[in-house]
């Protein structure tokens, strides 16, 4: 194979290394990363002889001579009139100085009788000129012509008219004839010259001329493609390593071993046997080292920059039926849905349009599969974002839809060449933002973190193991969507929505403003798509009565308070009221004291507990009335309100005065019990100040016994007292007897010893009493007998220090008797 350059030395330059040349690009339109060695180009672009027409062709050719002008191609010096770059003036006058006079016709122009059959004596004439011979066919024509004989792409055989020739012949706008003598330098191998002690390229002059050249070279390609293959094949094999050299000289320049991908590969380094080096890889458009070969860098460059990628992995038919095919390997699959190609993980792949032709270098495999077997080994492997997983069992593979008829089996195993190694199946599978979800009957639950996770899954593995799947966003979204793994104890929200729930025990449990702040106001609640948690079902609002099948608590303020038997009570709460609750519930609030009967609300409202129901106290001295602490109070939140009702009544503290809109005054007393005074005399008789009496509504005694309170009062220790001018006089058991004021027929209020504490103890009653006026009495048998006189008096044996002062009214209370 040869190039001969314009110069006034002219240089020949194997081609088996290859022309370097840059004067077709202005910018890098690849780079050494994208080199792969063993697959320069794939076979069914290699092979689309239907990828340019003639016309298309010709339009190639036109636009590669010069840049033009106003949208005009560029035009050809065909009479060489132009002054010529190598000196000697014009070109014309130039090309006559070396012995290759003008005509100068472009490619673009170039038309010749086509040589049927090797030979030798091809009349100059037939290379181009005017007027153009009997029979002779365009450049575009003999280009296209090879491409349909030997099922080689037109865009092949320019792309090696462009690098296989000097100039490059391609956009020379004033070639030499000669230059298309051996234009694709077929038929001339390099060969050893003992004589300059160097490789020198050998033509065949029976292989010369355009025709010959274009036919030739598209016929040996096509003999390659056919016959590599065969055992007896001498040079480059595809689907095998192949040692590849650098340059011709092994012992300076080296090899490598190269995995021939493709027959089009293997092709290319059997017309051109080197593969190039680093340093011509990462100089592309330019040269390299010593050891440098470029002409299947050249091949690869051109191809790329004038018609696009050299890949054709995904392939359609021109003009078919729309099956789309997997091209690799030497095989192409047909492929059944855009499911199959993003799973393969060539959504992103160009699809290359080819003749029907170009398959016929391929075998056809099978129907393309998400679920492959290859060869005799008995592993099943599930295809999913471009990675091979393998399968254990068919069970596991259910869980995501598939069964054993979607199994496909290939006997060619390069087919996982184009896969990346992937996880072992598994009931579990994460996607790439780390997700990672139980699945089941098509359907994924998602653990909503690490920690439910480690915690839930060794249950749900058939070995306790936590190994996952890595699986693409888009296979995961043909699962649909179940209920989360959920942690007992778990706050969780369905986006966009407010409801916060409580998951326990397999239910959601609402939580309302006021159990949220029970349960401590957390805020660790986790977001879930609301299909998903949909499926969970809903319980009851969250309790904040528990229990843990032991132990009974109350929720509040994000602490757990427990219940003693005598409180439980108090409050009014059967067992079956207490929710039963999982331990992790109930370890996520803080351990608080014992439930009290004092509880204190948010606003600062004290209440006391009692059968079931909670009653206001309403103030600081009742409070401090009754001898509470305030260690013994319990701060609740506002939930308890639905645990205890409002008794809607008040607890006031023994001794308050109480005095309701109908005017009545009562004196509470314990055990819920009010004393009304049934007359201004009756308050003022047990000296009790006006100014303490507190006023309150109608109903803030209803759930008091209501008693009138009399003059004669029983303590608890069985004294008698009669309530008189401010105090409380003590009744002997003479004085209370028969004999002096018989006071067993009158009606005794029975009061605690707290409110007979309230009043003064003033002096024993005696026998001698004296109201408002200076008469004396003395009580006899129930009688007030008035003595006549200070004699009559004494005479009764009366003494002035033993008089009983007493009102008018507890006078008038006693039946007048004799006079003494």
């Amino acid at each position: 194979m040869i190039n001969t350059v314009k110069a006034s030395k002219i240089v020949i330059i194997l081609l088996c290394i290859g022309f370097v040349f840059s004067s077709d690009q202005t910018a890098q339109a690849v780079t050494a990363s994208e080199w792969k060695a063993g697959n320069i180009i794939d076979d069914v672009i290699f092979t689309d002889k239907g990828s340019l027409s003639v016309d298309q062709i010709q339009t190639f050719l036109n636009s590669k001579v010069g840049t033009g002008t106003n949208g005009v191609p560029g035009q050809c010096d065909t009479n060489g009139t132009r002054t010529s770059e190598w000196g000697g003036g014009t070109r014309a006058q130039y090309g006559a100085s070396v012995g290759k006079p003008g005509p100068f016709t472009c490619l673009k122009d170039f038309y010749e009788v086509p040589k049927t059959e090797p030979g030798p004596g091809i009349p100059e004439n037939n290379y181009g000129g005017k007027p153009t011979p009997a029979g002779a066919r365009s450049a575009a024509q003999l280009i296209w012509d090879a491409a349909q004989r030997y099922n080689i792409s037109p865009k092949v055989l320019l792309v090696k008219l462009g690098t296989e020739s000097a100039g490059p012949l391609t956009s020379d706008d004033w070639p030499f004839l000669s230059q298309y003598t051996y234009a694709m330098g077929a038929h001339c191998p390099d060969v050893w010259d003992p004589v300059q002690q160097k490789w020198v390229a050998k033509c065949d002059v029976n292989y010369s001329g355009f025709s010959i050249q274009i036919s030739e070279s598209a016929k040996m390609l096509r003999g390659y493609l056919d016959n590599m293959t065969q055992p007896w094949w001498p040079y480059r094999k595809p689907y095998q390593t192949n040692k590849l050299l650098y340059n011709m000289d092994e012992n300076a320049c080296g090899s490598s071993n190269v995995y021939i991908e493709n027959k089009a590969t293997a092709a290319l380094y059997t017309y051109t046997p080197y593969q190039p080096n680093a340093a011509a890889l990462n100089n592309m458009y330019g040269t390299g080292d010593s050891c440098s070969a470029y002409g299947n860098r050249n091949f690869w460059r051109t191809f790329s920059d004038w018609f696009g990628s050299t890949s054709g992995l995904l392939v359609k038919v021109r003009d078919g039926d729309g099956t789309i095919y997997l091209n690799f390997g030497g095989t192409y699959y047909p492929i059944p849905s855009w499911d199959i190609i993003r799973a393969y993980g060539l959504g992103g792949t160009p699809l290359t349009l080819i003749d029907r032709s170009a398959l016929q270098d391929l075998s056809q495999g099978p129907l393309l599969s998400q679920v492959v077997r290859f060869g005799d080994n008995a592993t099943v492997y599930l295809v999913e974002g471009g990675s091979y997983h393998p399968v254990q069992d068919w069970t596991t593979l259910a869980r995501y839809g598939f069964d054993s008829n979607n199994k496909v089996d290939y006997t060619n195993t390069n087919l996982l060449n184009i896969l990346r190694s992937g996880d072992t199946m598994s009931v579990f599978a994460r996607q790439p933002n780390g997700a990672i979800y139980y699945v089941d009957s098509m359907k994924k639950h998602i653990f909503l973190d690490y920690k439910t996770f480690s915690n839930v899954g060794p249950s749900l593995s058939s070995n306790g193991q936590l190994n996952f799947s890595n699986l693409s966003n888009e296979f995961m979204n043909r699962l649909n969507d179940s209920s989360p793994m959920l942690i007992d104890g778990s706050f969780v929200k369905a986006y966009g929505q407010a409801t916060v729930y409580l998951y326990d025990k397999g239910l959601l449990r609402p939580l309302s403003y006021n159990n949220w702040m029970s349960w401590g106001a957390r805020l660790d609640y986790d977001n879930i798509n609301p299909v998903s948690l949909s499926q969970i079902t809903n319980g009851t609002i969250a309790p904040t009565i528990i229990t843990d099948g032991t132990a009974r608590y109350l929720v509040s303020s994000g602490k757990k308070y427990i219940f003693d038997a005598n409180t439980q009570s108090s409050w009014g709460l059967a067992d079956n009221q207490f929710n039963l609750v999982s331990s992790q519930a109930l370890d996520r609030l803080t351990a608080g004291d014992h439930v009290k009967l004092l509880i204190r609300l948010f606003d600062g409202s004290v209440y006391k507990v009692s059968d079931g129901s909670r009653t206001a106290i309403p103030s600081l001295n009742d409070f401090n009335g009754f001898g509470y602490l305030w260690a013994d109070v319990l701060n609740v939140d506002i939930s308890v309100q639905s645990v205890l009702p409002n008794s809607g009544m008040l607890a006031f503290s023994p001794g308050s005065l109480i005095r309701l809109p109908d005017g009545s005054v009562s004196w509470v007393d314990n055990n819920n019990t009010r004393w009304t005074f049934p007359s201004a005399d009756s308050f003022n008789n047990f000296g009790l100040n006006w100014g303490d009496i507190r006023n309150f509504d109608l109903h803030s005694l209803d759930n008091y016994i209501t008693q009138s309170l009399q003059q004669l009062i029983q303590a608890p220790d069985g004294a008698i007292y009669l309530a008189e001018k401010g105090h409380l006089l003590t009744v002997d058991p003479q004085a209370y007897g028969a004999t002096q004021y018989s006071f067993s027929g009158w009606v005794k209020s029975r009061l605690s010893s707290s409110l007979i504490s309230k009043v003064p103890i003033g002096p024993h009653l005696s026998q001698f009493i004296q109201g408002s006026s200076a008469t004396i009495y003395k009580v006899i048998d129930g009688k007030k007998c008035a003595a006549r006189s200070p004699g009559s008096f004494i005479a009764a044996g009366g003494d002035w220090n033993t008089i009983t002062k007493v009102s008018d009214g507890f006078l008038a209370k006693l039946q007048n008797g004799d006079t003494f």
